[in-house]
């Protein structure tokens, strides 16, 4: 019964690894007690009786670990479970690692009380406590963030080999835990075990340096692409001011007769008439007035003041609250991403609304290392649900919806966390970065 007891407590303790693992690489967790509650229990009851009766329990586990992820995580099912496929194999391979080094550091200690390792379900116990604590202290290391996001670059079948690689490395090493119970002499054992973590490690060294190169090549791709959307940002913004300018010149010429016009209604003591026609001066002289914005970065600076330009146009406003103290946390040209793809859909949302008032909010807030960003506007909750499970409002899918993956993948590059909320009929997008 004892074993039982340690087994079912295995089973809680590598449920909690593969969800924690898998919110510190993909950060779509939902922030709702009541699901883990309800989660929790749904589990316990369907692992007790599982471990107490059934002999296998390898399939009735995926099930249950798949269930957590459909449930908890945001997104659609079919991403929920791909997610839950990634996680498990890196579990796999961390527990797989783990427990041989623990198994072959254990036997001797274990033997003078006639304990066997491999079928201990107390050792088991404790080399899953320790996987999940070395899972979790690594998970959210801020290079290992980094490197989560290389993988996130990789396409189709490149994440197919990566998996085909990480299988065949699980599968090894469990068969050379098993071969060395049952190989006489223990140094050929020893000699084949290390023979097969030195092909395991050669093996993931290659996965490593694909998707360097994968990485390396999108990256340079991607820069070479927001450079050419900034500078054509630019353009714009120069070409709004000097069509302002002309606007402003064009203003002033005509500035004196209409003075005169003023001037002769007041003379005439058509005071009324002045003050209307003074309005409507007020009025124009407003409409050519442009509103700049200084963040503290220069290059962002652009940006936003092209958008709002462009808003502008649409009966769209944008407020601005707040400073970048340090605008070199982040590569200027991500933080130019991030705005330009957040303000975009921002923008369309608006479009969209009718019967509101459509003001976009922007609130920056830099205290210490962390920084804080959040973007509000106009929406329904048909635009949260289709934003929160990262799918786009628009017909055409293939072609749109790349602003919401482009502003996760800056947000994960740089090891931050991005949440959705609706309040009021808003959309709240907000971004915290630490460090």
């Amino acid at each position: 019964m004892a074993d039982k007891v340690f087994q079912i407590l295995y089973e809680v303790v590598y449920a909690v690894e593969l969800f924690l693992v898998g919110e510190g690489i993909f950060h779509n967790r939902v922030k709702e007690k009541a699901k883990y509650a309800v989660m929790f229990v749904i589990y316990s009851f369907g692992i007790v009786p599982t471990v107490l009766y059934a002999d296998n329990n390898f399939f009735i586990r995926i099930l249950l670990g798949a269930l957590i992820y459909g449930v908890l995580f945001q997104g659609s099912k079919l991403s929920c479970i791909i997610n839950f496929g990634v996680v498990y194999l890196l579990t796999g391979i961390v527990d797989g690692v783990i427990s041989s080094i623990g198994i072959l550091v254990l036997r001797k200690p274990l033997d003078p009380f006639n304990i066997v390792t491999i079928k201990s379900e107390a050792v088991w116990l404790i080399l899953a406590v320790v996987s999940l604590i070395f899972d979790v202290f690594m998970i959210y290391r801020k290079w290992v963030q980094k490197i989560i996001g290389y993988f996130r670059l990789l396409k189709w079948f490149q994440c197919l080999a990566v998996a085909m690689i990480t299988l065949s490395g699980i599968l090894l090493l469990g068969i050379n835990i098993v071969l060395l119970e049952y190989i006489e002499n223990k140094k050929v054992g020893m000699v084949l075990f290390l023979i097969a973590i030195l092909f395991i490690v050669m093996a993931f060294a290659g996965v490593f340096l694909l998707v360097f190169s994968v990485y390396g090549s999108d990256y340079y791709l991607r820069q070479n692409q927001l450079k050419e959307d900034i500078i054509h940002m630019q353009q714009m913004y120069f070409q709004s001011i000097y069509d302002n300018d002309k606007e402003m010149r064009n203003f002033r010429h005509d500035i004196h007769s209409q003075l005169g016009c003023l001037q002769l209604m007041l003379a005439e003591r058509k005071t009324d008439q002045a003050v209307a026609y003074l309005e409507t001066i007020g009025n124009h002289f407003q409409e050519l007035s442009i509103a700049r914005y200084h963040t503290g970065s220069e290059v962002l600076d652009i940006v936003i003041n092209q958008k709002v330009q462009e808003a502008k146009k649409k009966g769209i406003t944008i407020k601005i609250q707040g400073i970048l103290e340090r605008p070199n946390f982040m590569d200027t040209y991500d933080l130019c991403a991030l705005f330009s793809n957040a303000l975009n859909n921002s923008i369309e949302a608006c479009e969209n609304i009718k019967d509101m008032e459509k003001v976009i909010t922007i609130s920056i807030v830099s205290q210490g290392n962390s920084v804080f960003f959040q973007f509000t506007n106009p929406a329904t909750q048909g635009m949260y649900m289709a934003l929160s499970k990262g799918k786009t409002t628009k017909k055409d899918c293939k072609n749109h919806g790349f602003g919401v993956e482009n502003i996760r993948r800056v947000v994960v590059k740089n090891g931050g966390e991005i949440d959705y909320l609706f309040r009021d009929g808003k959309l709240i997008i907000e971004m915290c970065f630490e460090g």
